[in-house]
């Protein structure tokens, strides 16, 4: 009890008599913890941005019809969709192009010259769209944007083409197609396929595929072999081991992330960056709390040679002073907190007014703002009271008389 009467007593003169180095102490602590967590919320963004180390296409594998082994394996519908439920996989999509010649809708012939490719619509490696839906139907295309707009077409027009078909006698022959137009994409995206390529559905494809040969549409999904797949993983690490997998099963399998040896060693810095900048952030309130509370005890030595002379214990001495100290940090720490709360609402908020200028970094209302507003007294506190302890335990270990006289002289 008389040591925390004790401490009561001694924390205000403290207070006046550090508060200079304690300011110093909350503004620094509040402005590093402020940096923490816009630099987490930044390599957390890095990490799982869609258009960052989280792009699909970064997961995304592409697979050839024969792979190099001694029994390679054909790229059928049936072995793509066997692959697409292995784990981690999150999509799959045979490829391939028909080629089509479109039908101008107005007099000046846009389409009289030129022949585009039907591909099945596969978003993770192709242009977003930038109107209308993706196509789920029957004869439902999505077209490039500038395509469209030289040719006059519009979401909801029908694209007249003309495509080759082999009737039963063996005979090529020209038979025009309707095809809708639900979407248009956005070609300044830059994709792997041709400029002059429009997307369908696979089984619009394999429609075009079966006209094309003279075979029935299910004689296409069963044996015909597809030039390209492409199948898509949960994460970024999986890459590898799936294409070591599928090069092992007699695929041939290539991905672009395969080439970047330091994509997954950058990912996982960044997932384990944040608690090593919290780590930071510790070691630095220690240390700063080391140097006050350091400045605090050689100034407190008579006091702590005048208690043990009067009989007090170490343990006593421990606590009473280890409180003095918690308490300075609790203080530190809440003016640090109410520092870090007020510059992250004023930077969110001037962020919003200017979006994507120089404060487009700055890290909007989240969790991590709960979490590091009450983080931080007690963080300041406990460090404060481990910081006290050394120099406390030393000087309650000396003998009374001893640490009066080094005070007198």
């Amino acid at each position: 009890m008389r040591s925390l009467t004790l401490a009561r007593y001694l924390t205000r003169p403290h207070l006046r008599r550090y508060r200079t180095a304690l300011a110093i102490t909350a503004i620094t602590l509040g402005l590093v913890a402020y940096a923490l967590v816009a630099i987490a919320d930044q390599s957390a963004n890095a990490a799982n941005r869609a258009d960052g180390l989280a792009s699909p296409a970064l997961r995304t594998i592409e697979i050839e019809s024969f792979g190099a082994n001694d029994d390679p394996r054909p790229l059928t519908i049936s072995e793509v969709e066997s692959l697409s439920h292995k784990e981690g996989v999150t999509g799959s999509a045979v490829f391939d192009v028909v080629q089509v010649a479109p039908i101008s809708p107005n007099p000046e012939g846009v389409f009289d010259t030129i022949v585009v490719g039907v591909a099945p619509r596969y978003l993770p490696i192709q242009p977003p769209l930038k109107s209308g839906k993706e196509p789920a139907g029957p004869q439902e295309v999505v077209l490039p944007v500038a395509l469209a707009e030289s040719a006059g077409l519009g979401v909801g027009d029908t694209l007249t083409v003309e495509h080759i078909v082999v009737s039963d006698s063996g005979d090529r022959e020209g038979v025009d197609l309707e095809l809708a137009v639900v979407g248009l994409f956005d070609d300044q995206v830059k994709g792997l396929d041709d400029a002059l390529t429009i997307y369908s559905t696979t089984d619009t494809v394999v429609g075009l595929l079966a006209d094309e040969s003279g075979k029935p549409a299910s004689w296409v999904e069963e044996r015909h072999v597809f030039p390209r797949a492409f199948l898509t993983v949960e994460e970024l690490k999986d890459v590898d081991g799936t294409v070591g997998a599928l090069r092992t099963e007699g695929f041939g399998a290539t991905s672009v992330t395969t080439l970047l040896a330091g994509a997954s060693p950058t990912l996982r810095f960044l997932d384990a960056l944040a608690p090593v900048v919290w780590v930071i952030a510790g070691a630095m309130t220690v240390a700063l709390a080391w140097s006050i509370a350091t400045s605090i005890m050689t100034s407190r030595r008579p006091e702590v040679g005048a208690l043990r002379a009067i009989g007090w214990r170490r343990a006593e001495v421990r606590s009473s002073f280890a409180m003095q100290m918690a308490t300075l940090g609790l203080m530190v720490g809440v003016t640090a907190a109410a520092l870090f709360l007020v510059l992250a609402a004023v930077l969110a908020v001037l962020s919003g007014i200017q979006e994507g200028g120089l404060l487009a970094w700055a890290p909007g209302p989240s969790a991590a703002w709960a979490i590091s507003a009450l983080s931080l007294p007690l963080l300041a506190s406990v460090a404060f009271a481990l910081a006290s302890l050394p120099i406390v335990e030393r000087l309650a270990r000396m003998p009374a008389d001893a640490v009066l006289r080094d005070t007198r002289e």
